[in-house]
């Protein structure tokens, strides 16, 4: 890890943000069986481990299955395993804050970008 100390899974903030921030097209897909099941395989097909970890060198568990192309987006893509890894969330957190804002800031538990530390 970076120095930093990873944050555990907030389940709270995860059920706001799903309630109320989410798109309601995609709060369907993801509760759906078709992408729970997915969502096994990939992090079974990625050993369990942070994709984006692994290209820098770090071995990390993943928590996430991200979606490379945005899934409402790409929604033809949305079951497509070329399209899916399996992310720690620090990096998920950083994949969905996007190349320009993702250094230094994270979601907080209400699904804001807020600055780290």
């Amino acid at each position: 890890m970076s120095g930093q100390t990873k944050r555990q899974r907030n389940t709270d903030a995860d059920r706001y943000y799903d309630r109320h921030k989410r798109n309601p097209q995609a709060r369907a897909f993801y509760r759906s069986a078709a992408w729970q099941r997915m969502r096994r395989l990939i992090l079974e097909r990625d050993h369990g481990l942070c994709q984006e970890c692994l290209r820098h060198g770090r071995y990390t568990p993943a928590t996430a299955v991200h979606h490379k192309q945005e899934l409402l987006e790409r929604w033809d893509l949305r079951l497509d395993p070329d399209n899916l890894e399996s992310l720690c969330d620090e990096c998920h957190n950083r994949m969905r804050a996007g190349p320009s804002t993702a250094e230094g800031l994270w979601f907080d538990e209400n699904g804001d970008l807020v600055p780290v530390g």
